[in-house]
């Protein structure tokens, strides 16, 4: 058995340990106002799938607005009403999945799984045999 431990200095300035201001995890997440740059990878990139959703849509009302668009000896039409509901669709899913992985790891969540670890490492504990002193 070890015990690890820092002095509190170190532990507080250490930034590979400690990170102020910064979101980690999802369960990390105030809610407030959080600049851009202090979101971690993985929220960024849910930022930036539910920005090309609302550009799509975007995109699908100035489509639909401008339906037909004359060109030389034709018209061009446009599929606004489409990108529209595909970019709904798109939305849609991102906030379901959003709110899915808030409830997965909501702290009533992780203190189930920490308590469902705790048990199977119980178990496998109970598994191993114990050695005999004979003094």
């Amino acid at each position: 058995m070890w015990i690890e431990y820092f002095e509190r200095e170190e532990f507080e300035n250490n930034a590979a340990i400690v990170k102020s201001n910064v979101v980690s995890d999802y369960s990390d997440i105030k809610y407030d106002f959080i600049p851009y740059e202090k979101i971690n990878d993985v929220g960024k990139q849910w930022v930036r799938k539910y920005t090309l959703a609302l550009a799509k849509e975007l995109l699908g009302a100035i489509r639909e607005k401008y339906n037909e668009i004359p060109i030389p000896d034709a018209t061009v039409s446009l599929d606004g009403a489409a990108l529209r509901s595909e970019a709904q669709v798109e939305k849609d899913a991102l906030i379901t999945q959003l709110r899915e992985n808030l409830e997965e790891l909501s702290r009533k969540q992780q203190f189930e799984i920490r308590k469902n670890e705790s048990d199977y490492h119980q178990e496998m504990l109970k598994k191993i045999p114990l050695k005999l002193y004979v003094g």
